[in-house]
């Protein structure tokens, strides 16, 4: 289990973003994140982090028993997924059809999305600083090398 927070994220220089709010989210391979969830997500949870919006657990969504349709995206063209990663989403796919749920292969390149343009557009965004400053600060303390 995780609390996404800027406390407990020893690499930040900053303080928290009020832009981007960090929520408290799942990270856990079972049951048990649901009680864990639903101790978290009281009152008293928000009003000890005030970066923290309000949330209320959803039963309602946990009770549900509909069937879902889900899109895989398999490979963003940019980075090649290691062999792991990729059987990792093949199998969680193939759990889900067998749950009864609609997988659907998804490629945004085939819809007219061009997902390595988009991520070098996203990396000039990042370095739009100049000299770097977002990455530089971000490696705190390690050397930068030159070729870069």
């Amino acid at each position: 289990m995780t609390w996404r927070s800027y406390v407990h994220c020893p690499n930040t220089r900053a303080p928290p973003s009020t832009a981007i709010p960090h929520k408290p989210c799942r990270c856990a391979r079972g049951a048990s994140v649901l009680q864990v969830m639903r101790t978290w997500l009281q009152p008293s949870m928000f009003e000890a982090d005030p970066f923290t919006p309000p949330t209320v657990f959803n039963e309602a969504a946990f009770r549900q028993a509909r069937r879902l349709r889900i899109g895989i995206m398999h490979n963003d063209r940019f980075f090649e997924p290691s062999p792991s990663c990729s059987r990792a989403v093949h199998e969680a796919a193939d759990a889900l059809r067998a749950a009864g749920h609609d997988v659907i292969d998804w490629d945004p390149n085939t819809r007219g999305v061009d997902t390595y343009q988009a991520a070098l557009l996203y990396f000039k965004i990042l370095a739009a600083d100049g000299k770097l400053d977002g990455f530089i600060q971000g490696l705190e303390g390690e050397g930068v090398r030159t070729y870069l």
